[in-house]
């Protein structure tokens, strides 16, 4: 039986008026024991389906979902980081963990983001090959997170490396992203002591 239909069945009761004598009805108490088994088979049939996915496969749902569902988008990118793992990929590896640490950015895990980050950094720092693009994007992410939390020299000194990186990769546009978010940076602080600062007296 549905537990749609269940729920019908629940309201056309019209005789159960007194809600706590409606609790302890034995008919609630199996509408609830089928609702908790519904949701644990849910559960276990997407564990199940996600078991069965390539890491490629769990990268373009993690990527899918990204804009829309960001709990779901972490949960894809989380077992992608899992099959990379066992499969001792060390470049999927720094991937899919640059993905965890992005999904916590924007799901304000921020704590655990920049503790992701750090690793990621290391990770793609160690690689015989750097991936300079990547590399470019985590010590960006890294200084947003750093700007969050009002830690703003720490955020400048990430964002001077993230411009370091795209300067590598050959890649113009994310020059001008890093130099801008530094000159924000700059800016807001500016601003600020021309705030605060007192009148000269006459």
């Amino acid at each position: 039986m549905k537990i749609v239909y269940l729920v019908s069945l629940l309201f056309q009761n019209q005789n159960m008026l007194d809600f706590k004598q409606y609790c302890c009805s034995p008919f609630f108490k199996v509408f609830i024991l089928l609702l908790y088994l519904s949701t644990i088979s849910s559960a276990f049939s997407q564990t199940d389906s996600l078991a069965t996915k390539s890491y490629e496969e769990l990268t373009k749902l993690y990527k899918a979902n990204l804009g829309k569902e960001k709990e779901t988008a972490k949960i894809y990118i989380t077992k992608a980081h899992q099959v990379a793992l066992q499969e001792n990929n060390e470049k999927e590896i720094a991937k899919s963990l640059y993905g965890i640490a992005y999904c916590n950015f924007l799901l304000n895990n921020g704590i655990k983001a920049l503790e992701d980050i750090e690793e990621v950094i290391v990770l793609f720092e160690a690689a015989t090959v750097k991936n300079n693009a990547m590399l470019f994007q985590s010590y960006n992410l890294k200084g947003a997170l750093f700007t969050k939390i009002g830690q703003d020299s720490e955020a400048i000194n990430s964002y001077i490396k993230a411009k370091e990186y795209a300067k590598k990769a050959k890649n113009p546009k994310n020059e001008i992203t890093a130099a801008t978010n530094i000159a924000l940076i700059k800016k807001e602080h500016k601003d600020c002591l021309l705030y605060t600062s007192p009148s000269p007296r006459d």
